[in-house]
């Protein structure tokens, strides 16, 4: 019985030690040029009314719009789980 449990807690171990050294997962779905461009467009149109940290200051508005965050839990609560195009559309939709 003292090998089975001695046995058991060395594998759990080696398992601790395995997936330690695993990498994270990597998320991003576009290309490095692509994400440089997409600060580039930001920087230059969005920052203005956005923000550098992509949470506008509370009440902040533009053309008497609320200035929405693009990014923090108000962003992720509605738009978590959609497309950037729904993002996109939403945009065009409002300009």
């Amino acid at each position: 019985m003292r090998k089975l449990v001695l046995s058991t807690m060395a594998l759990a171990g080696c398992g601790v030690v395995v997936l330690a050294g695993q990498q994270p997962a990597t998320r991003a779905v576009y290309t490095a040029a692509q994400a440089d461009a997409g600060r580039t467009a930001y920087r230059s149109s969005c920052v203005k009314c956005h923000g550098e940290d992509l949470i506008p200051p509370a009440g902040a508005q533009y053309m008497g719009q609320t200035i929405p965050p693009l990014a923090g839990p108000k962003f992720l609560s509605r738009w978590n789980g959609q497309a950037t195009s729904d993002l996109a559309i939403r945009i065009k939709t409002a300009i």
